[in-house]
């Protein structure tokens, strides 16, 4: 028979003998791969039963967890901040403690949803710090809290969502070891071809120790920075609320009433009965700050530490006008007459008024805006300016402070030698305080030189109602920020506008 007769015969042989098996025995005598086929077909509909059931079990859990997630976030974000600074930094500690119990990482959908809970803590956290920092910027742990804050940031910016293991941090140490390996690789392969191994030795431990200090580092700045924005933000804000403080008048002593040594004569002035003897002024002006004194003076810690005042008691036509006196010295409330000056830089300002041409002193007075003594210029406007809780000191100081300018000196030109005065002139956009107006004349050596046209129409302005009209209209004001001291006028720039 020939091959093709033998394969044939083979087949049907096979064939035959399958069917019968089958028929008499089952699948058990059927052939044994189409067996196995079938089994492994019904193995993989029960895995597939089994995974689709396993996926829905899955998605009902997360789904479970997501609504618990999402009823904690609204508790927190409902969560309400106390008015009282003491009960806003216990809201605060708790929610630090819940930002470090929980964690930033989403490796799983788990995990995904379990971090919508601590990125609404992180969010209260900054809602918190924002208004204990308006109600209290003095609280003691307010800096703690605000480094909390800005390692729950760090935490949030900089946790590693991707990694080899769930643990990030075995990750970064994965790293820092196998930089240090490859390290030490490179050191031995630069010392075999006869280099210095003692300097990359040095290197390698200042780039590890600077990979170690990276995070303070960049936290550092962000304090650094938030420090930065809170006080430019709150210092525009806290003057802004003079707009919905009612207007308080300042209690005026009256000269007449003032006890004051015996003198010859006492002659008055046509300008609010303000005495012209040395003597008699001298007690109006320390009795003026007498009063603001014993009214605030027990409000806060810097203004207990009493006044420092320059005595004015006539019309100069130069004004310096100063923020605050910067030397402490003992806590006894005392003053100073022109030419001595509480100017952190006393020699610039008599650079301004002295040269080889021109001797201006005999022209010039000084005056600080504030009286409180306080050598840090930051911690004042912290503690004092943007402090809501002795606005109402600010408020007196800077009408009483106007009084004297309008009132007693009567400057030609005031030069004002710190940037944060013109808001209270009114030189800044949304701010009113004595609420001049002014029209823009020139520049001296780049800085805004302007004149007085009177007061604006603004209904918020300090002494409104007492002060009807200027007497500065007609005087200059020279606007300079006090850093740029090479900027400052010299006397040939001052007298064409006092003449």
């Amino acid at each position: 028979m020939s091959k093709f007769g033998d394969s044939l015969a083979s087949r049907l042989g096979h064939i035959t003998g399958n069917a019968f098996g089958y028929g008499v025995f089952g699948e058990a005598g059927a052939d044994r791969r189409r067996y196995s086929i079938n089994q492994e077909a019904k193995a993989d509909a029960i895995r597939e039963r089994e995974a689709s059931r396993a996926k829905i079990e899955q998605d009902n859990y997360i789904n479970s967890i997501d609504a618990a997630v999402l009823r904690n976030v609204d508790a927190v974000i409902s969560q309400e901040f106390s008015d009282n600074p003491d009960e806003v930094v216990k809201q605060l500690m708790g929610l630090i403690v819940q930002v470090k119990a929980n964690s930033f990482k989403a490796f799983n959908k788990e995990e995904k949803v379990r971090t919508k809970y601590t990125y609404a803590v992180v969010s209260k956290m900054e809602q918190g710090v924002n208004w204990l920092e308006y109600i209290d910027p003095m609280n003691p742990r307010l800096s703690y809290i605000t480094w909390q804050y800005l390692k729950a940031k760090w935490r949030r910016v900089f946790s590693i969502r991707i990694g080899f293991s769930d643990d990030s941090k075995a990750v970064v140490w994965a790293l820092v070891a196998l930089a240090f390996v490859f390290g030490i690789i490179g050191i031995m392969a630069y010392k075999e071809n006869g280099g210095e191994i003692l300097p990359w030795i040095i290197l390698a431990l200042g780039v590890i120790l600077l990979l170690f200090l990276l995070k303070y580092i960049i936290l550092g700045i962000f304090l650094w920075v938030h420090k930065l924005k809170r006080n430019r933000t709150y210092r525009l804000m806290l003057m802004s609320a003079e707009t919905a403080t009612p207007k308080r008048e300042k209690e005026k002593p009256n000269p007449s009433e003032v006890e004051a040594e015996p003198v010859a004569e006492v002659i008055k002035t046509p300008v609010n009965d303000i005495v012209n003897d040395e003597v008699v002024k001298k007690s109006y002006m320390e009795s003026a700050y007498d009063l603001l004194w014993n009214e605030f003076g027990a409000s806060h810690p810097i203004l207990k530490r009493g006044y420092k005042v320059a005595i004015n008691d006539e019309q100069k036509d130069i004004l310096i006008l100063g923020f605050n006196p910067r030397l402490i010295g003992n806590s006894k409330s005392s003053t100073f007459r022109f030419p001595d000056v509480e100017h952190p830089y006393p020699y610039l300002v008599r650079h301004m008024l002295v040269s080889d041409q021109n001797d201006l002193m005999g022209r010039s007075t000084y005056l600080d805006m504030f009286g409180f003594k306080e050598p840090n210029h930051e911690v004042a406007m912290q503690n004092i300016i943007c402090n809501p809780k002795v606005f109402g000191y600010v408020a007196a100081q800077v009408a009483l402070t106007q009084d004297v300018i309008e009132d007693v000196i009567r400057p030609k030109l005031i030069v004002i030698l710190d940037q944060d005065i013109w808001a209270f002139f009114g030189k800044v956009k949304g701010l009113t305080w004595m609420g001049y107006s002014f029209k823009a004349v020139g520049d001296v050596n780049g800085y805004e030189l302007c004149e007085i046209t009177g007061f604006s129409k603004a209904k918020d302005r300090i002494s409104q109602d007492s002060r009807l009209a200027s007497t500065l209209v007609g005087t200059k004001v020279l606007f300079t920020d006090g850093k740029h001291v090479s900027k400052f006028p010299k006397p040939e720039d001052i007298i064409k506008y006092i003449s």
